[in-house]
């Protein structure tokens, strides 16, 4: 079932009065309800509201948790075409529909979402668009969506991208990896909970080797991977401040290499820190070339560790 149609007029209602730069409706049905949520003809009714309210204020919508599929995809698709300057986040994730299931009682109930076909559909509209944050966690897109959007990425606005739980596998992340070392543009990254091995998420990270603009990857669970395995990736990188990837402690067993990946990231938080406040911008400059070839690696609090000791 979708939301009442009453609950649907007071979103309407909301988008006329166009008093907020934020439209919030997720989970906008109620709790007690197992199928509920916005469809994708009452998506195509919002999207028309939207379109006819003149100078409109809306700038973040947040959908997660709707009933809406690829086929309402194309709707949105068109919104965003002919408004390219309008949205700077929208939040799709976790959309599911389970309307067409109970035609057949019989069967267990299995959802339609917005599966990789609605992410194509949706990456062909977001080049030249103000979208900053994207949010599509949860829907399914597999390799087909992950393709998709890696090859649209380094020409989109994008800074945030969500895709964890996604059943993306090692085409997919090989495509997005590709993408990342040219991207300009993106800081924050989640591909957690995806169906790709230990290895693949090795490889993944390793292309963040010369990307100059991620500061944040959630990355997920490497069975295998050690922290001696991001040793030689992070010393080329100077923008990672987070790193969100469960790991094996060195074989050393000392901690020495959980430490180094740490005080790594810490000397990449020092950079940034300094760029941002622009204090002496040749010291800026210096501390980056020194990151970047010296082997001798600065860390956040300002000691410094032979590259030859991890070796």
């Amino acid at each position: 079932m979708t939301i009442e149609r009453d609950k649907l007029q007071e979103i309407i209602a909301t988008i006329q009065a166009n008093k907020s730069s934020q439209l919030d409706l997720s989970k906008v049905s109620p709790k007690d309800k197992v199928v509920n949520g916005i469809d994708d003809a009452q998506l195509v009714e919002i999207l028309e509201v939207m379109a006819s309210v003149e100078n409109l204020a809306i700038r973040e919508i947040n959908l997660n948790s709707n009933s809406i599929t690829s086929d309402g995809m194309e709707s949105l698709a068109r919104f965003i075409k002919e408004h390219p300057c309008l949205l700077t986040s929208l939040n799709l994730g976790c959309n599911r529909n389970f309307n067409h299931a109970f035609s057949d009682s019989t069967k267990k109930p299995e959802p339609i979402t917005i599966e990789g076909t609605g992410v194509a559909i949706l990456a062909r509209v977001l080049e030249g668009t103000t979208i900053t944050t994207l949010i599509l966690d949860s829907i399914e897109m597999r390799d087909e969506g992950a393709k998709a959007l890696a090859r649209v990425l380094n020409k989109t606005a994008i800074k945030h991208l969500d895709i964890k739980s996604n059943y993306i596998t090692v085409e997919g992340m090989k495509a997005l990896a590709d993408a990342l070392p040219k991207n300009t543009t993106l800081e924050r990254l989640n591909v957690n909970h995806n169906s790709i091995s230990s290895e693949d998420v090795v490889a993944f990270i390793k292309s963040l080797a010369h990307n100059a603009t991620l500061t944040r990857l959630d990355a997920g669970t490497s069975e295998y991977m050690t922290d001696k395995d991001l040793i030689p990736v992070l010393l080329y990188n100077t923008t990672l401040q987070q790193l969100n990837v469960s790991i094996i402690v060195g074989q050393d067993d000392t901690g020495f290499l959980t430490w180094a990946v740490k005080a790594i990231l810490e000397r990449n938080v020092g950079l940034v820190t300094q760029a941002a406040s622009a204090v002496e911008a040749s010291s800026v400059v210096h501390a980056t070339t020194l990151a970047a070839e010296d082997p001798m690696q600065v860390t956040g609090d300002g000691s410094a560790f032979d590259e030859a000791d991890i070796a």
